[in-house]
């Protein structure tokens, strides 16, 4: 039985050949790496961004993840792609990234997911007009400020150094951390 492509090896063949992405490839520079931050170079078998999302599927990702006192999920992983966006040549790549989450609670992404169906089943106009933030919602936002925090780095090093930084300083309750930590403190990290 012949197993089927739907037309992919011909796509990128193509694409691999296109002079436009030869040139884009050279300009830019390495796009994918390792997480000891050496470029993935692309062979004759397989191209960077596939070799990339291969290491992606099987290769553990993450550098550290804990959850604070005040249920929160500090996690800090390997990204592979360079997410500078830098598209000089010889720019350091951003390879790691440190996020903060405030806690879930799944009673209240339930009411949302249905907030939204009913949404989609009245009608998107007319459900915009009746929206409203969920109370319990809105008692997470003035726990948790910040909701989200995102931060990226150029090596493991300096990742998990940060990821260290921000657990001890998860010992602040989270209503105040950005006062103390950047209106007193400076600290850009919770601006």
């Amino acid at each position: 039985m012949m197993e089927e492509d739907f037309g992919f090896r011909e796509s990128l063949e193509e694409m691999l050949s296109d002079p436009n992405y030869q040139r884009i490839k050279r300009d830019i520079g390495p796009q994918f790496f390792h997480r000891d931050g050496k470029p993935i170079v692309s062979t004759e078998l397989m191209p960077d961004f596939l070799q990339w999302a291969l290491l992606f599927e099987t290769e553990n990702r993450t550098v550290a993840v804990d959850k604070t006192i005040y249920g929160e999920r500090l996690s800090t992983v390997f990204l592979g792609m360079d997410h500078s966006f830098t598209f000089s040549p010889g720019h350091r790549p951003i390879l790691f990234e440190t996020m903060l989450f405030a806690p879930r609670n799944d009673e209240l992404r339930k009411k949302k997911r249905d907030q939204i169906r009913n949404m989609a089943e009245e009608g998107f106009e007319k459900a915009l007009e009746n929206w409203q933030e969920l109370p319990e919602e809105e008692d997470i936002k003035k726990r948790y400020p910040h909701d989200q925090l995102q931060i990226r780095y150029a090596t493991e090093r300096a990742a998990k150094d940060k990821h260290e930084e921000l657990k001890l300083q998860c010992l602040i309750p989270p209503r105040w951390r950005r006062f103390l930590l950047y209106t007193i403190g400076e600290d850009d990290t919770w601006e």
